[in-house]
C-alpha cells in the first residue's frame, strides 16, 4: 500500500501516511518469557508514549526512481522528508539516500562476518578444538 501511494507521487513530492503506533503496540504486546518478562509493562508504556510520534511517509526523488518509505519524528516531519528526498536525488536512478549506501558499505567492510572469524578461530584453537566449528569450505585451505 505504501509504495502504491508513493509511486503515484510526482518527483520531489512526499506524503505522510501513518504513525507507527499500531505496529509498535502489536510488537510490544508479544510474549515475554524468562529475563524479559519483568520488562513487559515498561515496553508497552514505551510503545504507547512513542508510537504516535513516529510517522511513516513515502517519497519519490525522481521520475526514474521508485518510491521509498521513510520514518520521521512528528515534530520534524517536513524536514525529515526534505533530507531524505535531497539525499536521494544524488542517485537519480535509484532514488535512495546516498548516506545510507555509504554507511552500509563502511559497516559491511568494517564489521562484516570476516571481522569476527579470526578472533573466533583463535578462541577455538586455544580451547583445543581448532577445527570443530568451522564450515566445510573453510577447511579446504
Amino acid at each position: 500500500m505504501l509504495l502504491t501511494i508513493g509511486n503515484a507521487l510526482n518527483p520531489l513530492e512526499y506524503a505522510i501516511v501513518d504513525t507507527l503506533q499500531e505496529s509498535i503496540e502489536r510488537i510490544a504486546s508479544g510474549h515475554y518469557t524468562g529475563q524479559w518478562k519483568p520488562l513487559r509493562d515498561e515496553v508497552q508504556k514505551f510503545a504507547k508514549e512513542v508510537g504516535s510520534q513516529i510517522l511513516v511517509g513515502v517519497y519519490r526523488a525522481s521520475l526514474l526512481a521508485p518510491a521509498q518509505v521513510f520514518y520521521t519524528h512528528a515534530k520534524h516531519a517536513h524536514e525529515g522528508a526534505l533530507i531524505a528526498i535531497g539525499e536521494s536525488t544524488l542517485q537519480e536512478h535509484r532514488g535512495f539516500p546516498m548516506l545510507i549506501d555509504l554507511a552500509d558499505g563502511v559497516c559491511t567492510r568494517t564489521f562484516g562476518s570476516e571481522s569476527l572469524l579470526g578472533p573466533a578461530q583463535t578462541i577455538y584453537a586455544d580451547s583445543g578444538e581448532p577445527y570443530r566449528h568451522i564450515a566445510e569450505r573453510q577447511s579446504r585451505n
